[in-house]
């Protein structure tokens, strides 16, 4: 009896190692698939930023409702970013990115319109589960949106990425301006 019993708790060992040593696997496996992954996705929008935006410019933008608009933007100081957006579409999104790939949230200030709850996306998603989307949706009876979004900065390459619904024009103006921490305007 003693030596079944020693042989059938070998046995077990063997297999409760072996299980630990798949799950180890499994999960190296997964945190390697969930960096490429991320390097992927922070990698797209350096390379589909094709215009850089210049501070303290206002842009007249085409948004398609299909294909992101990527943009670049270099800060030269640390500082508040204010991005001053009037939309045209029943529905914008955007989503302010780092250096990093991470997105950024930014304090509001709705003119015209509201915000989308930050479950919302578009029906053309081209934005990763964990990013910070910011929904714009337009006011019903002059149909457009305005508004303005603050990001307190460091100096450095942002990546900016929008997209619209199809209802409404894709025509958006955009202005871009920085502040440094005194709070004067950047040149």
């Amino acid at each position: 009896m003693d030596a079944r019993n020693h042989f059938q708790n070998g046995v077990s060992l063997k297999n409760q190692k072996s299980r630990e040593n798949k799950s180890a696997i499994i999960l190296i496996t997964l945190a390697l698939l969930v960096l490429c992954i991320t390097a992927q996705a922070q990698g797209n929008i350096t390379k589909t930023a094709k215009e850089t935006l210049r501070i303290n410019e206002r842009y007249e933008l085409t948004i398609s409702p299909s294909v992101s608009s990527d943009f670049k933007i270099v800060t030269t100081k640390d500082g508040s970013l204010t991005l001053s957006l009037e939309s045209f579409a029943e529905r914008t999104f955007f989503a302010l990115y780092n250096e990093d790939g991470a997105s950024l949230i930014p304090t509001q200030d709705i003119v015209s319109g509201r915000m989308l709850a930050p479950h919302w996306r578009p029906k053309v998603n081209v934005f990763e589960g964990r990013d910070k989307v910011q929904g714009c949706e337009w006011n019903k009876i002059v149909e457009k949106f305005k508004g303005s979004f603050t990001f307190k900065l460091d100096a450095g390459t942002y990546y900016l990425r929008m997209i619209r619904d199809q209802t409404g024009l894709s025509a958006a103006n955009l202005s871009i301006q920085l502040k440094d921490l005194s709070g004067n305007v950047v040149r």
